[in-house]
């Protein structure tokens, strides 16, 4: 039976989730979540469909992965045509941490509007 691996910072990504998530009776509004593959972590927002009865789409905000060869986490932002961009504003971070507390004060309004 083959194991499904686990990776630490999935715990640490989930644990900042679930502490700026919204309160829940406002999450069928809006809710934040993230995704782990490729050794990537997507964060996003996930809104209702107005057009479209219970029907919710992902508003991605943030994507950050660590970069191996220089053992630094990379912060990229998406811009409005969908591309994602590195951040310069935090060109490279030590640990998850520094990323995750950056995304959260979003100084330049990159992640969260």
């Amino acid at each position: 039976m083959a194991e499904k691996v686990f990776d630490i910072n999935q715990k640490i990504v989930d644990s900042f989730i679930q502490g700026i998530r919204p309160p829940e009776h406002m999450r069928n509004q809006l809710d934040i979540g993230f995704k782990y593959e490729r050794k990537t972590f997507e964060i996003f927002e996930i809104r209702p469909i107005y057009t479209r009865e219970n029907e919710f789409q992902e508003i991605s905000c943030a994507k950050f992965k660590l970069d191996e060869k220089q053992k630094a986490w990379k912060l990229y932002w998406q811009r409005a045509s969908g591309k994602w961009m590195l951040y310069e504003g935090l060109p490279a971070a030590d640990t998850i941490h520094e990323v995750l507390e950056h995304i959260k004060k979003d100084p330049h309004g990159c992640f969260w509007g």
